[in-house]
């Protein structure tokens, strides 16, 4: 599993009395953890995440970005080959989202690969409050 993690946020979002304990629970069932925004922390509070997830999650990978600009080798390569099988568990007919408050969903279907111009463009405007975004894309 692969969790991107908000430099400037996660040690704040982790304290949260609501949410606080799926934060520490994406990290530690990562098996690659994306540090975005490592140019907006300063070196101690980058170390600071670095020690908070290396203790939650310590056989995950770290990869620090600027932007999520990391190399899609590197995503795809960890732990790649057990894709597909696990990929071919999903039942016909998708995903049903769950939610409960204070948490919202959505989701999305179709049968035409994704514009990774556009779905990057659709990610930046997303708002800061957004905690977590999962799913399984087709990109052209």
């Amino acid at each position: 599993m692969l969790s991107l993690v908000d430099a400037e946020t996660v040690l704040s979002h982790a304290k949260n009395v609501d949410y606080g304990m799926i934060v520490e629970r994406q990290v530690a069932g990562a098996d690659l953890v994306i540090l975005n925004k490592t140019d907006l922390v300063s070196p101690a509070q980058r170390d600071d995440v670095r020690s908070w997830m290396a203790r939650r999650s310590p056989r995950a990978g770290i990869v620090e970005t600027v932007e999520a600009a990391v190399p899609v080798e590197i995503v795809l390569g960890q732990h790649s080959s057990e894709w597909p099988e696990a990929l071919s568990t999903v039942s016909p007919g998708g995903f049903k989202a769950r939610a409960a408050p204070p948490f919202t969903s959505w989701s999305f279907r179709t049968e035409r690969p994704l514009s990774a111009e556009r779905l990057g463009r659709m990610m930046d405007e997303l708002p800061g409050s957004i905690l977590r975004a999962k799913g399984i894309l087709h990109i052209a």
